[in-house]
């Protein structure tokens, strides 16, 4: 873990310790993170940027509803559904609060029941493909690695 992110996280556990906030710095292996998205009332996906998610589809699929960054990807993926998710301003924490603040004026379990049927509409094959192709189109061959080497 990243020292300035080691001491970030830790600053945030202390202002946290008397809530109902956990944090987690260790990778997480498949089941934990599906135990861990099952368990959640609100998962948060706060991205930068991104171009694709498994998380999200993660989420989806076990029923959870999000809180995410408004991002191009984000809203294409929750266009059908919009009580899927809930969004706010990249990097902004006060945006972030209000947007919680909305998932749950909102019955959750609405929220759920669209998570789930984007979830239906998922396809796993087509999450995966667009890596793989983007991997190929930039794999170098062997001889350019040859001559890379050399």
């Amino acid at each position: 873990v990243n020292p300035t992110l080691n001491t970030w996280l830790s600053g945030l556990e202390e202002a946290n310790r008397a809530s109902n906030v956990s944090f987690l710095r260790r990778e997480l292996d498949n089941t934990d993170l599906a135990n861990l998205l099952t368990a959640a009332d609100c998962v948060v996906l706060p991205y930068l940027e991104i171009v694709g998610s498994a998380a999200l589809a993660a989420a989806l699929t076990l029923g959870r509803a999000v809180v995410v960054s408004d991002l191009p990807y984000f809203r294409e993926s929750l266009a059908q559904e919009p009580d899927a998710g809930v969004f706010f301003r990249p990097g902004n924490a006060t945006d972030l609060a209000a947007a919680v603040s909305t998932f749950f004026a909102t019955d959750v379990s609405r929220r759920e029941a669209a998570a789930s049927r984007l979830a239906d509409g998922l396809q796993w094959e087509a999450l995966v493909a667009p890596v793989g192709e983007w991997l190929q189109s930039h794999r170098r061959s062997s001889s350019e690695e040859t001559v890379a080497e050399s």
